[in-house]
């Protein structure tokens, strides 16, 4: 059971640790498909660093969703974004989406204006609905898709 308290030393889930420790001995291809190709969750696009070795899990469909996890550990969830800074979105669901991310930043005022229209639009797929507002104001803009 996770009694994560803002722990930023060590998994705030003994279990997870264990896994970890033992090489994720009842999931094989997640030590050698994931652990072993550098897959790790310093590298997920989830995962909020707290400090150079320990950061928390944000992906709301992992297992260790909220635990406080290890930069080289890892999950069957796990998103590669890179090592560098998160933006806590799956790409591979929403592609378009990395366009907005990677080329143009919003304000934060924006930011913050278009996410809790979202979440109060539709809280279970609010990454999606961010996407379809920033979208459809592109399109308002500039016109329909060409």
């Amino acid at each position: 059971m996770n009694n994560n308290r803002i722990v930023t030393d060590r998994f705030s889930n003994p279990e997870s640790e264990k896994m970890y420790r033992e090489h994720w001995p009842h999931e094989p291809q997640t030590y050698t498909d994931l652990y072993e190709e550098g897959r790790q969750c310093g590298g997920c696009s989830f995962f909020a660093k707290f400090n150079s070795d320990w950061g928390l899990c944000c992906h709301p469909e992992s297992r260790h969703h909220l635990e406080t996890v290890f930069e080289h550990f890892t999950c069957p969830r796990y998103v590669h974004e890179g090592w560098g800074s998160h933006s806590f979105v799956d790409f591979a669901r929403y592609p378009d989406l990395q366009w907005v991310f990677t080329h143009y930043e919003l304000p934060e005022h924006l930011y913050h204006k278009v996410k809790q229209r979202a979440v109060a639009t539709n809280p279970d797929e609010s990454e999606y609905e961010m996407y379809r507002l920033i979208i459809a104001a592109l399109e308002r803009e500039f016109g329909g898709s060409s």
